[in-house]
């Protein structure tokens, strides 16, 4: 448990903030969802986030390849749009994790809000209205697009950080998909204790890392197996090291690496840069274990 709660509070992204009433949607870095549902291949899902003096926005981008099929209508009633083809906003300004705000909004065009308050392992909920929230919907060919404005003067806690999540329901028919920005809530989309944080700063932050989130171009090389800055000697039979869109924490997508071979005790994956001696550095990692076994005597050391 507490392994788990160190892990969520290092779960951060960046918001954009700017002194400007409309943010330009354009300099903004987007936060990806990924399906927490199954490992199945996912449809894109990204969020944008930007603060201004006057309000809060928040803008999502959904992938949808068969757009017909979305399982949601106009005449939908406001309180059963949860079951329907969707997105969901979780806002915890307080930073609290007890009390928060949810905001559904379908591919319809229908919204649905409700304040909650976390009460032991469950939670109170009431349907509200807020004040000078705005939101439209757009479709396109493959996609559909929603974006939410809140007021600043509902939410004034709102400064530096923001603990929320976000969610997507995607529906079509009979079959479902749920994809969610932050990997450790569970099956309850109300579980505060597993939210991420947006940090709102104009200071940015310096890596040594080049594409800490993987998003480079895989490059074909006679002696060397290279995912962009990301570099190993060639693979051994039944080694793989690859990327992977299924799950991630920054970016859209992960580096796998994979052993099958009972006579390979190890992989090794990196990239080469400079420190500066006296100077102090932080790393900081994910790292998701399946079936691995510790090489080292003491029976710990996996990585």
């Amino acid at each position: 448990y507490h392994k788990r709660n160190r892990g969520i509070k290092g779960f951060k992204a960046s918001g954009f903030k700017s002194d400007l009433p409309v943010p330009n949607w354009k300099q903004t870095t987007p936060i990806y969802l990924q399906r927490v549902d199954t490992a199945a291949e996912p449809d894109s899902t990204e969020v944008r986030v930007a603060l201004s003096p006057d309000a809060l926005s928040i803008r999502f981008h959904c992938k949808e390849p068969e757009i017909e099929k979305m399982s949601a209508l106009p005449g939908d009633r406001p309180d059963e749009i949860w079951r329907r083809n969707n997105v969901e906003v979780f806002l915890n300004p307080s930073g609290d994790r007890k009390n928060y705000w949810q905001i559904i909004v379908s591919s319809a065009g229908i919204i649905f809000c409700q304040k909650g308050e976390k009460v032991g392992a469950s939670q109170k909920l009431t349907p509200v209205t807020i004040p000078g929230l705005k939101y439209k919907v757009g479709k396109g060919a493959d996609f559909w697009e929603c974006e939410i404005v809140f007021p600043r003067s509902q939410f004034v806690e709102i400064q530096r950080n923001l603990v929320c999540n976000f969610i997507r329901n995607q529906v079509k028919g009979k079959e479902k998909a749920r994809y969610s920005w932050s990997p450790f809530i569970g099956r309850n989309n109300h579980d505060l204790a597993g939210f991420g944080m947006i940090e709102f700063s104009r200071e940015k932050v310096h890596s040594l890392i080049s594409e800490g989130d993987f998003s480079g171009q895989v490059k074909e090389h006679p002696n060397l197996h290279i995912l962009g800055a990301w570099n190993s000697k060639k693979l051994k039979k039944g080694c793989e090291i690859n990327y992977d869109n299924t799950t991630f924490i920054s970016g859209n997508r992960s580096l796998r690496m994979q052993n099958n071979s009972e006579k390979i005790s190890y992989l090794s994956f990196g990239q080469g840069f400079t420190l500066k001696p006296k100077t102090r550095y932080r790393l900081s990692f994910y790292v998701k274990l399946n079936n691995v076994v510790p090489f080292r005597r003491d029976r710990k050391s996996v990585v």
